[in-house]
């Protein structure tokens, strides 16, 4: 039986082992992850309440840890110097997703914005429903086009608040 090369054995390797030596197995593939955009205030909330002792929920568990290291980047981006507007995405996985729903309440407001809460779990809702749905998110933009003057004042009443 003729000897193998190095390099008709690393031709043999699959893109999962391609950055691990050779001889090593891949024990776990790479998890699927969907982009979730953030604002800073976004930023902010989840990175305060995500705790290092979090491990996802009870159907789906997760670490803590590569998730805040994610939120920590995007944090310092967003807040570091100065507080930057637009957003930044991060990656997550569906168990960090649910984790972060975990972490958000419809009733969550922001001194700039009432519907803080209801908005933050609509754009975590559409990654959880791509998860479970296996449908193409729609493009983010204009999100807010969504909540017309008069849906807020309903959702306002709805949540006890003045319209």
């Amino acid at each position: 039986m003729p000897n193998k090369t190095g390099d008709e054995h690393e031709a043999r390797r699959g893109p999962r082992e391609w950055n691990k030596p050779a001889g090593q197995k891949v024990m776990t593939p790479m998890i699927p992850q969907q982009y979730l955009s953030l604002t800073a205030d976004e930023v902010l909330v989840l990175t305060d309440r995500i705790q290092n002792q979090d491990r996802g929920t009870e159907d789906m568990s997760c670490s803590a840890y590569p998730l805040l290291l994610r939120m920590g980047s995007a944090y310092v981006e967003m807040l570091g110097e100065v507080k930057q507007s637009g957003e930044i995405c991060i990656a997550v996985s569906e168990a960090e997703a649910w984790l972060l729903r975990s972490k958000v309440a419809s009733s969550d407001k922001s001194a700039a914005d009432a519907l803080f809460g209801v908005k933050l779990l609509c754009k975590i809702y559409k990654i959880l429903l791509s998860y479970n749905m296996d449908l193409p998110l729609p493009d983010a933009g204009g999100a807010d086009d969504e909540f017309t003057d008069e849906r807020k004042a309903a959702l306002r009443r709805w949540m006890g608040g003045a319209s």
